[in-house]
C-alpha cells in the first residue's frame, strides 16, 4: 500500500493500492508548499509510521520524521487557552446557588439588578423580585445590594484567575508541562444564597 499525504483528504492520509503518478495523476507533489497548494505528497514507511504515531504533526514535522519542540509547545499552549476558555465560561466558574439552583448573571444582568437596586433605594421601596430559575422570588432591597455586590466581587476573582492560568500557560517552556498543566485550580469557592 501507498501513503500520501493530502489536505483535502479526512485525516490527511490517503492510501491507494497502486502508487501514484505522473500518468494517473498531475496532482503530485513535494514538500509543505505543495502541500497546502492541495497537492498529494508521498511518504516514505518512517514518514507514514510517524504521521500515524503523531496526528497532531505539522506537514513538515511528518516529513522530516520528527517534532519541532517548539511547534508542539505552541500546539499545547493552544490546546490549552482553548480548554480554559471553555472552563472559564462554564458552570464550573460561572455559577453560584440560590436556594439550591445553579444561577449566573451575566454582566449585563447584573448592571441590570444593580440599577433596579440604586431604584429601589430611592423609592424607598423595601424589596425587589428576581427568577432563581422557573421560581420568583422575593428579596430585601439592602440584602440584594449585599449579594450582588458578592456576586460582582466571585466574578472578578475568577477573571483574576483565568488571567493568571494565561499567564502560568504562557510561561511554562515545554509541551509536556502546559499538557500537565491544572487548569481548575485557584477558583474562589462558589457562592451559596439562601432567599
Amino acid at each position: 500500500m501507498y501513503t500520501y499525504l493530502n489536505k483535502n483528504i479526512p485525516g490527511r492520509m490517503f492510501r491507494p493500492e497502486e502508487p501514484l503518478t505522473e500518468d494517473n495523476c498531475l496532482l503530485l507533489g513535494q514538500g509543505a508548499d505543495d502541500y497546502e497548494k492541495g497537492l498529494y505528497i508521498p511518504l516514505t514507511k518512517d514518514q507514514t509510521a510517524f504521521a500515524e504515531v503523531h496526528p497532531d504533526a505539522d506537514v513538515e514535522e511528518i516529513l522530516k520524521a520528527e517534532i519541532d519542540p517548539s511547534a508542539a509547545l505552541d500546539r499545547a499552549r493552544s490546546s490549552k487557552l482553548i480548554e480554559l476558555a471553555a472552563y472559564d465560561c462554564s458552570g464550573e466558574v460561572n455559577s453560584f446557588l440560590i436556594n439550591g439552583v445553579s444561577q449566573w448573571f451575566t454582566p449585563a444582568q447584573r448592571a441590570n439588578y444593580k440599577q433596579s437596586v440604586e431604584s429601589s433605594k430611592l423609592l424607598g421601596v423595601g424589596s425587589l423580585h428576581f427568577f432563581a430559575g422557573d421560581t420568583l422570588l422575593s428579596v430585601l432591597t439592602a440584602e440584594a445590594d449585599r449579594m450582588l455586590a458578592m456576586i460582582q466581587l466571585y466574578a472578578d476573582e475568577c477573571y483574576i484567575t483565568t488571567k493568571k492560568h494565561q499567564t502560568a500557560i504562557g510561561a511554562l517552556k515545554t509541551a509536556e508541562e502546559v499538557e500537565a498543566y491544572d487548569i481548575t485550580i485557584g477558583y474562589p469557592e462558589k457562592l451559596s444564597f439562601h432567599v
